[in-house]
């Protein structure tokens, strides 16, 4: 995946239930087919998604919806144009708008190559594409589990050596 240009595509879905198996079949049905179809189109420069609910979303929701969403955040490749991406859209995206990236809440802009958000928000891209390679990578019928998912986390983690453990697994690593 490629950096994203400043202005995106941004969309919401919303979730069913916030709990584990539903958020991750959620994103296996109405996230991956979907960005998969535009990346295969070469539509799709980017993409990010977040889960979030009316706190970080105020600016789009009603003060009173207790929802969570797939908050999706896309970016056209070169030639294609913002209106092509919307109409590529599946019907469960709603309240969608273009905007353009700013700020990540707890990235440090100083220490970003040229102070570019955009580079953070490159990795966010990165994850997110990681995300859907663990649930593409498992048999649709079969629960992933978190214990599954956490584990690609661990090594992950591992690669940088984050104080031998990942915070996420209840359990501390050998150490030999």
């Amino acid at each position: 995946m490629r950096k994203p240009n400043i202005k995106i595509v941004d969309t919401l879905i919303q979730l069913k239930n916030y709990e584990f198996n539903s958020c991750i079949n959620q994103l296996r049905d109405n996230v991956l087919p979907m960005i998969r179809i535009m990346q295969e189109e070469e539509s799709l420069k980017w993409f990010c998604f977040l889960l979030h609910d009316q706190l970080q979303l105020s600016d789009r929701l009603l003060k009173n919806d207790e929802n969570f969403y797939i908050h999706l955040k896309l970016c056209p490749s070169e030639g294609v144009s913002i209106s092509d991406i919307e109409n590529l859209l599946f019907p469960e995206c709603e309240y969608t708008k273009v905007v353009e990236l700013s700020r990540i809440a707890g990235i440090k802009k100083s220490i970003l190559r040229n102070q570019d958000w955009l580079n953070a928000w490159w990795i966010i891209g990165e994850i997110s594409e990681l995300v859907l390679n663990i649930i593409e990578a498992h048999n649709p019928n079969k629960k992933i589990g978190s214990d599954q998912f956490m584990q690609f986390y661990h090594y992950a983690t591992n690669m940088i050596s984050l104080g031998g453990q990942f915070l996420m697994i209840p359990f501390p690593i050998r150490r030999i």
